[in-house]
């Protein structure tokens, strides 16, 4: 009995484990494609790489669709933040 309680604590843990990383990896993969949101008519006049915070918002949002999470992307300046 002690081993069959032990064996199920040693999966749900490693299923708790699994699904942080899972979450980890979409916020970051999420994050990176609302970084890639470049404002391209400052960057063509100024040369300044400047986020677009609304292209960014949404290229993360669509990427995040897919997953079936929920989640909340904030922009601050030229830094995406994503949670999952």
């Amino acid at each position: 009995m002690a081993l069959i309680l032990c064996a199920g604590l040693v999966i749900d843990g490693g299923l708790t484990l699994a699904a942080k990383v899972r979450a980890t990896d979409e916020a970051q993969a999420a994050a990176q494609a609302g970084a890639e949101a470049i404002d391209l008519a400052t960057y063509w006049s100024t040369g300044a790489v400047v986020l677009d915070p609304t292209q960014a918002t949404d290229a993360a949002e669509h990427y995040l669709a897919s997953t079936g999470d929920q989640w909340q992307v904030e922009i601050a300046g030229d830094v995406v933040t994503v949670t999952v």
